[in-house]
């Protein structure tokens, strides 16, 4: 195990994970969703695109359901807490 593997491990056994948001959801960008949804210790929030149907496809891609659809930094934040995933145009 790398060092990097045995931090990411830790992060996630303490339940805080590294939070990650990203910007362009194309298919690099779905892919990336996707790798990282199936790490330890690190967890995608928030995924930004012009338009949120393509945010909603790269979480589709990686299994993930429950999201958020804002541009609200409000509602965002609310959602967050709630547990959700942030897809968003802005």
């Amino acid at each position: 195990m790398y060092e990097i593997d045995t931090k990411l491990k830790e992060l996630s056994e303490k339940g805080q994970p590294i939070s990650v948001a990203l910007v362009g959801a194309g298919q690099m960008g779905k892919d990336i969703v996707a790798q990282i949804s199936g790490m330890q210790g690190m967890e995608i929030a928030v995924v930004v695109d012009v338009k949120s149907q393509i945010c909603l496809e790269a979480f589709k891609m990686a299994g993930i359901q429950d999201v958020a659809v804002t541009d609200n930094i409000l509602e965002a934040e609310h959602a967050v807490v709630e547990g959700k995933k942030i897809a968003s145009t802005d």
